[in-house]
């Protein structure tokens, strides 16, 4: 469904103060593209070759592989620890920035709203707890919160239970126990406890996950575009990465690799990582 754009336009004149667009990237050369123009050249061909007809999961896909061997840049979003604000960054991306723009975009392409203002508005849309701007502790931190949200909004369908996911509870604490990791809870010591109220709501909520070895039994009812969260047994966390299904393999936004790129096959991805205990599967919605 789209934002509601009553809420969105009365918050407007708020959200417009704060909004950051594109940073310039560091070290840039006039040869260099800006988020805007990546946004736009996605949008060209989207338009020329009628993106919008495709099934949600393709579009995401789609878009997706537009933003291959995109370098891979953390922390884009924490600049600025004094006030929270809307920022897409096409440029440089981590594991959820990837996953987000390529959602976000491709719902833009699906509504047919070609703006980059409609891109700000999905990304505000889908980033934030019911779609709302507030301040730092309005952000979906945990991917756990994120999945709740994005499901109840119509945005995602967790299939994981269909998938012969198995019933698991996390215990959120990271973010509170470790509040000097993150500069806004550094430096807004008053954000913590709201912070500790969401870790323990979230915590007892029930989710689903396909644990790693049986990740292969599953792997031919995965779709292309499907998100792919893979849940760990790190303290105090729920999901340490996120990425994209295509064509059974996992595309993300890899640190060590340093870009975006099309990595092996989920199962194997999955169990190289030690502290991986399996995945759960979102598929993208269709917009009515």
């Amino acid at each position: 469904m789209e934002l509601n754009r009553r809420n969105f336009l009365i918050n407007i004149a708020k959200i417009s103060a704060v909004i950051c667009l594109a940073p310039t990237p560091l070290f840039s050369t006039s040869k260099e593209k800006t988020t805007a123009d990546i946004f736009s050249d996605i949008i060209s061909r989207s338009s020329k070759q009628r993106w919008f007809d495709m099934e949600m999961s393709d579009l995401v896909a789609r878009v997706a592989n537009e933003l291959i061997n995109t370098p891979y840049m953390g922390g884009t979003l924490d600049r600025n620890a004094d006030e929270e604000k809307v920022i897409v960054d096409l440029t440089a991306l981590d594991c959820v920035t990837f996953v987000e723009n390529s959602l976000c975009i491709a719902r833009c392409i699906k509504k047919q709203h070609f703006r980059y203002m409609d891109l700000l508005d999905e990304v505000n849309f889908t980033r934030y707890r019911d779609g709302v701007l507030t301040d730092y502790t309005s952000r979906l931190h945990y991917t756990s919160e994120w999945i709740l949200d994005n499901v109840r909004k119509n945005v995602v369908e967790d299939v994981t239970e269909k998938l012969e996911g198995e019933e698991h509870y996390f215990n959120l604490n990271f973010m509170s126990q470790n509040s000097d990791k993150y500069p806004a809870l550094k430096k807004h010591k008053e954000y913590i406890d709201k912070i500790k109220e969401i870790e323990e709501e979230v915590s007892n909520q029930k989710f689903f996950v396909i644990k790693k070895n049986n990740i292969n039994k599953i792997i031919s009812k995965i779709k292309d575009g499907d998100i792919i969260a893979v849940a760990t047994n790190m303290s105090g966390l729920d999901y340490s990465h996120l990425g994209l299904a295509f064509d059974k393999k996992m595309m993300h936004a890899s640190s060590k690799h340093k870009k975006v790129f099309i990595d092996k096959k989920i199962s194997e991805y999955v169990k190289a990582n030690r502290q991986a205990i399996g995945i759960t599967v979102l598929r993208p919605k269709s917009i009515v």
